[in-house]
This record gives structure tokens, C-alpha cells and sequence, in this order.
């Protein structure tokens, strides 16, 4: 079901997804990452911000929540799990490929966007990237936060 759900989301409102995390005193942090990739079983998400509390909170804590709107019906999801940091190995270097051909879309777009704007954007995501991290998610469960009527 977050399949169908994480799809309809990424074509109406990008990659960015909200992510909650929190450490072992209960301290929340929330933050954007990219959501990279998704199936029945994981959900990926790229880190590359200088914003270090996630994967301290994710290192002592690996319980992580996503959320994220359907902006047609008007209804909010939340997505918990565990995660797994991925520094190395074949997964990060086919997520890493991922990511840097996202960013070369997504400069372009911005470029593109600018010119018929007559109005360049102030600033661009760096490549390479200094620090880049991918969470792998084992999903636990899918929630819909509606409203009472």
C-alpha cells in the first residue's frame, strides 16, 4: 500500500519527504531527506545535509518516522520502521549513482526554470558531496492521520 501511496506523493510533490527521529532522552528532530527509492520492504532516503542529529539519533536510536501528505484527498501518512546506516559497500555506491543523476535533473530544472523566469535561483545543491549517508528502512507500519468530521 505505501508503494502506491510513496509513488502518487513523489510525482505531486518530489523526493523530499519529512523525517522524524529522536534520541535516547526522547529529544525529537525533524528534518527533509530525499527519498530515493521504495518496495514492499524498504524505503531508501539520501542524508547529505551538515545537520548531524539524524544519524546520531539513528546510532543510538534506529527508529525512524516518515510522513507525508496526499494532496488531492487531502489525507497524511506516517511511515515507521528501523533503520540501517549505509556508508559503503554495492547498495551505497548504486544509491550514490542515483543521487548524483538526480541532482544533475534537478539543476537543470532549476536552470530551465530561471531562464523563463528571467531570474536566476540564488543557489544549487553541491556535487560532489562531501558526506553522503543512505538509510535503509525496513517499513513496520503505514498510518493515515485524517481529520475527525
Amino acid at each position: 500500500m505505501h508503494v502506491k501511496l510513496l509513488e502518487k506523493y513523489v510525482n505531486e510533490c518530489g523526493h523530499l519527504i519529512n523525517v522524524a527521529t529522536c534520541d535516547l532522552e526522547s529529544t525529537p528532530n525533524s528534518v527533509p531527506k530525499i527519498l530515493l527509492e521504495f518496495n514492499n520492504r524498504h524505503i531508501f532516503l539520501a542524508d547529505f545535509t551538515h545537520e548531524k542529529l539524524t544519524i546520531e539519533n539513528l546510532k543510538v536510536n534506529p527508529k525512524i518516522s516518515l510522513s507525508f501528505p496526499d494532496n488531492e484527498k487531502m489525507r497524511f501518512f506516517r511511515i515507521n520502521g528501523t533503520v540501517e546506516i549505509v556508508e559503503s559497500g554495492s547498495l551505497y555506491d548504486r544509491m550514490i549513482k542515483k543521487v548524483k543523476s538526480g541532482l544533475d535533473d534537478f539543476s537543470v530544472r532549476r536552470i530551465i526554470e530561471g531562464v523563463k523566469r528571467e531570474k536566476s535561483h540564488p543557489a544549487f545543491l553541491p556535487w560532489p558531496v562531501t558526506k553522503l549517508v543512505i538509510y535503509r528502512i525496513k517499513v513496520a507500519d503505514l498510518t493515515e492521520i485524517s481529520h475527525e468530521r
